[in-house]
């Protein structure tokens, strides 16, 4: 009976004389906060459940990175299991020792443990000596210090300047834009006063003074080109014409005889009387005077 109890506590230890583990350093050397690699391999029956360490306190004192397991290996009922531990450590022994716990199952689903083979390696200090042969040096001048840019202030003043002038330009807008449109109405006013003024000397060329007499007030009744009065035959012009608000009957008829008068002296070389042509240059002024009126009114609204 008491061989019985023997071998029966003898099965453990002889499974776990089948399961084995061996720690290999693939880096010789470490460095505080740097990482290093260890081989971990296990050497087990096929059928036996494996289990590497993966938590803190298996890999303490140092610290582990990640794991890359290797794929199973098995030949004549032997498997061999492996994995590449990456590892910190922050001890500063010149040698240090690492040795690790494997977990595996066994036949009665109890969980059994092995420890790896015990492997040192060596510790690389990041300054090799400390001497103290090293002598103070002591700078006599005061650096220089730069103050750092004030975002703030600058965000602050900025943001008060955009802020004035938004509630400038609210306030503002409307009188601005009414002395604008005053100055824009008396500029192509006296524009046309200019041009229409120069054109009495030339009543003795008569070609030449009714061709700028129509595109001075062309060019003031439709300043944005949007009639395209110069392009237009007399008919054409008298039904644009009276289209226009501002113009009568007797100021359509005024523009109509200039441009008639301009064809007969173009086309038919009938040439006008130099007293009428001096009259339709005073008609011709009365008519755009009561375009500027009217645009002056409207520009103080």
């Amino acid at each position: 009976m008491l061989w019985l109890f023997a071998l029966l506590g003898l099965l453990p230890a002889g499974l776990t004389g089948q399961v084995i583990a061996t720690l290999t350093p693939l880096d010789n050397l470490v460095q505080v906060g740097r990482p290093f690699r260890m081989d971990l391999s296990v050497r087990h029956p096929e059928n036996t459940i494996v289990v590497f360490p993966d938590s803190a306190s298996e890999f303490a004192p140092y610290e582990l990175i990640k794991s890359e397991p290797r794929a199973t290996k098995t030949d004549a009922g032997t498997s061999v299991d492996g994995t590449v531990l990456s590892l910190f450590t922050w001890e500063i022994d010149s040698v240090q020792y690492l040795q690790f716990p494997v977990q595996f199952l066994d036949a009665s689903g109890d969980t059994m443990e092995v420890m790896s083979n015990r492997v040192e390696v060596l510790f690389q200090p990041m300054i090799p000596a400390y001497s103290d042969t090293l002598k103070l040096k002591l700078h006599g001048g005061l650096a220089e210090i730069r103050e750092p840019f004030p975002w703030l202030g600058f965000t602050v003043v900025g943001g008060t300047f955009i802020l004035l002038a938004g509630l400038l330009f609210l306030l503002l807008r409307k009188p601005v834009g009414k002395i604008m449109r005053r100055w824009r109405v008396q500029r192509d006013w006296q524009a046309f006063k200019r041009a229409h003024e120069r054109l009495l000397p030339l009543v003795p060329q008569q070609e030449a003074f009714t061709t700028e007499l129509q595109n001075a007030w062309k060019t003031y009744l439709d300043r944005r080109k949007r009639l395209s009065l110069p392009a237009m035959t007399t008919p054409e012009l008298a039904k644009v014409l009276a289209n226009i608000p501002v113009l009568d009957e007797s100021d359509i008829d005024t523009l109509t005889e200039l441009s008639h008068l301009r064809d007969k002296l173009l086309f038919a070389g009938i040439p006008a009387n130099e007293n009428e042509l001096r009259a339709l240059h005073a008609r011709v002024e009365a008519v755009v005077a009561k375009e500027f009126h009217r645009r002056k009114e409207a520009a103080e609204v």
